[in-house]
């Protein structure tokens, strides 16, 4: 699993429509998962909820790819790239909500 700081540094440089492989397993519960089982449920969790909150931010699309049982491949697509004032909103653990215009 990437980190989130990874994920958000992506956000930050990628352009409208490039994808990223962000997790494989299966992200609801990752103790049953097929590759590499953790029981760290709650760093998992934890990082669902960030690029959830990027999807709620309008800055990527999440699509998932299904490999096998318990194996699917989580992809975020880029939607709107940042301007330069938009990305110093950015925050590490948090996605300010920059297209919309209101921040936390």
């Amino acid at each position: 699993m990437m980190s989130f700081k990874a994920f958000q540094n992506w956000i930050n440089k990628s352009r409208r429509g490039e994808k990223l492989s962000y997790y494989r397993g299966y992200i609801v519960d990752p103790t049953i998962q097929r590759i590499a089982p953790t029981n760290d449920r709650v760093r998992v969790d934890k990082f669902r909820r960030q690029v959830m909150n990027a999807c709620d931010d309008n800055l990527v699309t999440l699509v998932q790819k299904k490999h096998g049982d318990l194996d699917y491949e989580y992809i975020a697509i880029r939607k709107n790239a940042l301007t330069p004032k938009e990305v110093e909103k950015v925050r590490i653990g948090t996605l300010a909500k920059v297209i919309n215009g209101v921040s936390k």
